[in-house]
């Protein structure tokens, strides 16, 4: 953390040389560290928000006369003493008095209202307002818990490197030209959001301020860095562990700048690596399918060639079928969801499972033994809805549909993925119980309903027992009846949830199916020409 914590206006003030050991200044022959009380009263508006500019974070106290300054001096400097450990990034308290005409063009800049204002100041510009008890204790608490900062930031591009070289996890790197760049709070806010996730709490986060830096960027070799290389900042850097490199995957990413895209998302995205990665905590559930998840025994510590071959195997299909998100998971992590479906656990070296999801959740194994043609037959299976689903599935009944309206249908499990998933119509399902009170209410509504719609071609009513039927995970279904409709073309999942009503049933329909229904508007309304056939038929 060697190098110029300030510019010379703090030198020409205050005095101050930096000394051989980081993190500290020197005033006279008096060392104090960088998270000591400072009074920067005789700044002037520039040179202020200049220093404020070298710092990420910093606490300052803004007084209006001597009698508050008075009675919060001591408590700042209790908090100082208990702040010495906190010094990673530097974290300085500040005093600024505003009593002075000449100089408070400063609190005027900074809205100060209030005698005395305590303030968090993040990347020059306040982040948060003290408003409680103003003792020491209250006031560290405070800071500690506004001005965390998971980065570390490095004065040093030597210090970074060796750093970078020390740690076999995935590390992101940040390099800014100052702290006035807008990129700089989205990282810091990435970085907090992403190690609350344990799949990704073990990411390493370092940042570097250019202007502030000792040396050069070519010095951070283990990035890529090179003599005559000419980096364009600002720039954020993901560097994959030595573990999980394989020559089909680049060990360095950069992120893209000019994409827009979530910095956390992309850290998520590109972590580790090109295919997914399933764990407890990261089950991939939240990606869109198709997807396929490998499950296998892999330990790319203890058994690093018979990890890497499967994982290179996968990654290559991953690029022959770009329609289809690829992932891995631990068979002895997932062996309890295995063994839900009768699916062998593989253990040490045993081929892996594939394991393919639809946009409903429903799971569809492949049998065969792996290879290029077994796993292409068993997408273009998967895809074309010509295999069964693994689920709990009751016998299909022999009478399909209700004695009132030929539209709606009895389905099961095993054929959910043939009337729902792969139907070419809109569908409105109803997830029922036989026993269940409700169920047998909502029965005569759903008949009405039935009747009502019997002559649209371009929608599937069907009806899924779920109390022996298995319920795709994507479904929420907390109690019977519960019903939802999903758009021919994009396959959402819109949920019912007005009243046992036919008209509001016909409202929710109309206005949702992908293709507009014959008999109805958009809003719900019988379309006009059919009701003037229905009087020209009964006169």
């Amino acid at each position: 953390m060697k190098g110029n914590l300030f510019l010379l206006e703090i030198f020409i003030i205050f005095g101050f040389n930096y000394p051989t050991n980081a993190g500290q200044l020197t005033y006279g022959n008096k060392a104090i560290s960088a998270n000591r009380l400072l009074d920067l009263s005789n700044s002037s508006l520039s040179s202020f928000k200049d220093i404020l500019n070298h710092f990420d974070v910093v606490f300052v106290a803004f007084t209006a006369s001597f009698e508050s300054w008075r009675l919060i001096k001591y408590e700042l400097i209790q908090a100082v003493d208990n702040l010495d450990d906190y010094e990673d990034p530097p974290l300085p308290i500040v005093r600024f008095d505003c009593s002075s005409e000449s100089i408070n063009e400063v609190c005027l800049d900074f809205n100060v209202a209030f005698d005395p204002t305590l303030v968090l100041i993040r990347y020059g510009a306040i982040d948060a307002i003290f408003h409680q008890s103003r003792d020491a204790e209250t006031i560290t608490q405070w800071i500690r818990k506004h001005s965390r900062l998971i980065s570390t930031r490095f004065w040093s591009y030597t210090d970074l490197n060796n750093a970078v070289k020390m740690i076999d996890e995935v590390t992101v790197v940040a390099i800014f030209d100052d702290n006035k760049d807008e990129l700089v709070e989205l990282y810091h806010e990435a970085s907090l959001k992403v190690t609350k996730k344990p799949f990704l709490s073990g990411v390493k986060f370092f940042h570097i301020i250019k202007d502030t830096a000792e040396g050069n960027d070519w010095e951070l070799t283990e990035l890529g860095g090179k003599s005559g290389r000419h980096w364009k900042y600002p720039l954020i850097i993901l560097k994959r562990p030595s573990w999980l490199m394989t020559p089909l995957e680049e060990p360095i990413v950069l992120y893209p700048i000019n994409s827009n895209e979530d910095i956390g998302q992309w850290i998520h995205r590109k972590a580790f690596g090109t295919i997914g990665w399933a764990t407890k905590d990261n089950t991939l559930e939240d990606v869109r399918p198709p997807k396929i998840i490998v499950y296998y025994d892999h330990n790319f510590i203890q058994q690093p060639s018979f990890s890497h071959a499967w994982r290179n195997q996968i990654i290559l299909a991953s690029r022959r079928h770009l329609n289809i998100y690829f992932g891995i998971a631990n068979s002895i992590v997932f062996k309890n969801k295995l063994k839900k479906y009768g699916i062998k656990v593989p253990r040490g070296k045993d081929s892996p499972v594939f394991m393919a999801y639809d946009e409903f959740g429903s799971m569809f194994v492949m049998r065969d033994e792996f290879s290029e043609k077994a796993l292409a037959q068993f997408i273009q299976h998967f895809t074309s809805n010509l295999i069964a689903p693994i689920v709990d599935s009751f016998d299909a009944p022999i009478k399909q549909g209700l004695e009132v309206s030929p539209l709606t249908r009895e389905i099961t499990g095993n054929t959910f993925h043939k009337f729902v998933s792969g139907n070419s119509k809109d569908v409105l399902i109803r997830f029922t119980d036989p026993k269940c009170r409700y169920s047998s209410e909502f029965e005569l509504y759903w008949n009405e309903l039935a009747h009502e719609l019997s002559g649209e071609s371009t929608l599937e009513l069907v009806t899924l027992d779920g109390s022996v039927n298995t319920i795709p995970s994507q479904f929420e279904v907390k109690q019977f009846p519960t019903v939802y409709l999903i758009p021919s073309k994009t396959k959402e999942k819109i949920k019912y949830r007005g009243r046992k009503s036919l008209h509001e049933l016909i409202q929710f329909v109309a206005k949702h199916v992908n293709s507009e229904l014959m008999s109805f508007n958009r809003d719900g309304s019988r379309r006009l020409q059919l009701i003037e056939k229905k009087l020209k038929t009964e006169f």
